[in-house]
């Protein structure tokens, strides 16, 4: 009774443990939006704790968030990465939930660098999630299809995807999906010069975000409806679009949001007349442009640093698959080698026991050959008077075999003979062809007389002699 109330508690444990792991695992993805380096502290605890405990979905989600925090801090080298790393655990367990979402992981990382190779991986969370049903994940994988396709003035195909994208939202009910699709319409339809479509999607997610206190996407809808009204000459709509937004901005320390709203209320402040207070603002975007820019080369040195210590991570990752596999090799050479030992001892003793048996054999054959040896004995003295009786009969038949050579050599040797005798009259045409036959039949019945006296005369034993009335 006690080893049962061990058991069940080192379960519930376990339960509970698993529990733990995968809240942090939450946790770490949440922070990974406004604290990556801390959402990224508690991943890599994560993943030590469920190595420690085997516990397959634990790495393979805790591998997933270090690359989301790794991408949300602007390393999308070691972010692709982790996703890989963490593809692989999902696949060995089969897991197509996971699959789905790092193949969404991995078209976010890439759509910064390679659109195609982005868009393959969204296409492929869309495959693996519509035989699933996984409606949320396709979804998101449409919205992203749809932005790209954008972004490449493939407004077509940008359209078809967020109206794909739009559906699913709306069947489950995802606010947030809807609100992000109905602003990435909104500015699709503004790239194609559509500004009403564009302002009428722009509104609906304007709304959205305002009641869910989405702080970004007020901040960047504001930018796009700033844009919108400026063309439509509401100025005063326009500057109250750039106030919130850029308040906003400032509120997030979004300084790339910061700038567009500078920039942008630079065009408005052109746009009016008002060239002080334009100046001042052009000013402010020449200075963050000066800024961005060693940022910018400072980044892409951090960057190219982040490349060859993913790089060297990859080669450690590789080495300690290769010893393991090495390991492998050699732990079932040794299974074979202790294999082969048993099946040698196996093989030893059963030769041993047939020795013992075949001796046993030897021994009663030994005893029969010496029993034969002297019935041998007895029939070695019968056999002189058979061999004398034989040799008798032998001279008798030698005898006989000398009178059937001579008489093969004289009384078949004559129709022989004759036969050449006709060929050549007939290759002479010397002799007509019924004559031809008839010589031919005789001689051959001549033949045919003597081999039947031969053969009379050698089953015979009675018989003395062969025929000779024709000689």
């Amino acid at each position: 009774m006690l080893i049962s109330n061990f058991s069940l508690a080192e379960t519930t444990n376990s339960i509970q443990g698993f529990n733990n792991i995968d809240s942090l695992i939450y946790e770490s993805i949440k922070l990974a939006r406004y604290a990556p380096i801390k959402g990224l502290e508690i991943a890599e605890r994560t993943l030590k704790v469920s190595k420690k405990k085997h516990y397959n979905r634990g790495i393979a989600e805790s591998f997933r968030s270090i690359g989301i925090n790794y991408h949300n801090s602007n390393k999308k080298d070691s972010a692709i990465f982790y996703y890989l790393k963490a593809l692989d655990v999902f696949k060995k367990t089969n897991d197509t939930f996971g699959i789905a979402k790092v193949y969404n992981n991995l078209g976010n990382s890439y759509k910064y660098f390679n659109n195609q190779k982005a868009i393959y991986f969204y296409n492929q969370t869309i495959k693996l999630s519509q035989e699933k049903n996984y409606k949320n994940l396709t979804a998101a994988s449409y919205l992203s299809i749809g932005s790209l396709s954008s972004k490449e003035k493939d407004y077509k195909t940008a359209n078809y995807n967020f109206f794909k994208a739009l559906q699913l939202f709306k069947e489950i009910n995802d606010i947030r999906g809807l609100m992000l699709t109905y602003q990435n319409m909104g500015v699709n339809f503004y790239y194609q010069n559509e500004i009403s479509q564009a302002e009428a999607n722009l509104i609906k997610a304007y709304e959205i975000a305002k009641v869910n206190n989405n702080k970004i996407s007020l901040s960047s809808i504001n930018l796009t409806l700033a844009s919108i009204n400026m063309a439509k000459q509401k100025y005063q709509i326009a500057k109250n679009n750039i106030d919130e937004g850029i308040e906003i901005a400032k509120e997030l320390y979004d300084e790339k949001l910061i700038y567009d709203f500078t920039l942008t209320s630079y065009e408005l402040e052109k746009k009016q007349g008002n060239y002080k207070s334009a100046l001042a603002n052009l000013e402010q975007v020449h200075s963050r442009d000066s800024l961005y820019y060693k940022e910018n080369v400072s980044n892409i040195l951090s960057l190219h640093e982040e490349q060859q210590k993913s790089l060297e991570k990859q080669k450690q990752y590789e080495i300690q698959i290769e010893k393991q596999e090495k390991y492998v090799i050699i732990m079932v050479f040794a299974v074979i080698v202790a294999a082969l030992s048993i099946s040698v001892i196996v093989i030893l003793n059963k030769s041993k026991r047939k020795a013992e048996r075949n001796n046993i054999r030897l021994k009663k054959l030994n005893e029969e050959i010496s029993i034969q040896k002297e019935n041998l004995n007895q029939i070695n003295l019968k056999l002189e008077d058979i061999i004398t009786e034989r040799t008798k009969d032998l001279t008798v038949k030698n005898r006989k075999l000398s009178e059937y050579s001579s008489h093969l050599s004289h009384q078949i040797r004559g129709p022989v003979a004759t036969l050449k005798g006709l060929i050549m009259l007939a290759e002479d045409e010397l002799i007509n062809e019924k004559e031809y036959i008839k010589q031919m039949k005789k001689c051959v019945d001549d033949i045919d007389d003597q081999i039947m006296d031969i053969n009379i005369a050698l089953h015979d034993a009675s018989r003395e002699g062969l025929n000779k009335e024709d000689e």
